[in-house]
């Protein structure tokens, strides 16, 4: 079981990770998402990013929101995964679109922490 997890360097998704692998979905790569309106908050340290996934042996990618979802799904299929993990707690419409990338990359999700 392979998986790719949304990653801000925040503890929610640190923790999503860690729950992941401890259910043995190895993780080989951490995600972040740049969107082009506005501040991208999971970009705001991304030197920092960059610096956590290599100390957790993981390879970060980026992918621009600008694309759109449906081009998100068709690179996230790329990737040869079998699940997205995202550390949602209670955004209902992030798990909503979480669940939609999901189907359309052909993967299952995983929100580990949710409620």
């Amino acid at each position: 079981m392979r998986g790719v997890a949304f990653f801000s360097g925040g503890k929610d998704s640190l923790y999503s990770v860690y729950l992941a692998e401890k259910r043995g979905i190895e993780l080989p790569y951490l995600f972040v998402i740049k969107i082009s309106i506005g501040l991208s908050p999971h970009r705001e340290n991304f030197e920092a990013l960059k610096t956590l996934a290599e100390a957790m042996g993981k390879t970060l990618l980026t992918f621009d929101m600008a694309d759109g979802g449906d081009s998100l799904a068709r690179f996230i299929a790329s990737l040869e995964v079998d699940y997205i993990i995202a550390g949602d707690i209670f955004l209902e419409d992030h798990l909503k679109w979480v669940e939609w990338l999901a189907e359309k990359a052909d993967v299952k999700s995983l929100e580990l922490l949710w409620e």
